[in-house]
């Protein structure tokens, strides 16, 4: 294969996985906007009002995030995913032989982290 074939063939296949590409998530979003703060807070770089934009719009996505996980964790669901949780960490499962606690596969499992399992039985006062 030549180069200038493969050149041909390098720039289909980009632009066949862009056309492809479904849009971005949220969370990628919010991702890519805290690497623009980055780049636009540089010192050597920096533009302050894309930076002030990028923030701007960071802050909204974080709170549109913030109003739709209280939706989801009312008291009722809370108190409910809480003793789920301490149901799974007492059956024995989730230990290993020196009695250390494996809290990535516990949270994998439950489909929630501890950290937001926390701050919302604090939000609730429970």
């Amino acid at each position: 294969m030549s180069i200038d074939e493969r050149a041909y063939w390098d720039c289909k296949a980009k632009r066949v996985a862009q056309d492809s590409k479904v849009t971005e998530t949220a969370t990628e979003k919010l991702m890519r906007l805290r690497r623009d703060y980055i780049l636009y807070t540089d010192a050597f770089t920096g533009d302050a009002a894309q930076a002030a934009a990028v923030r701007a719009e960071i802050d909204r996505l974080n709170a549109e995030a913030q109003t739709a996980e209280d939706a989801i964790w009312t008291k009722e669901e809370t108190m409910a995913r809480r003793e789920k949780w301490n149901a799974a960490a007492r059956s024995g499962n989730y230990t290993t032989r020196t009695g250390g606690a494996l809290l990535g596969k516990l949270e994998g499992d439950m489909g929630f982290r501890a950290t937001t399992l926390k701050r919302h039985i604090q939000r609730h006062g429970l």
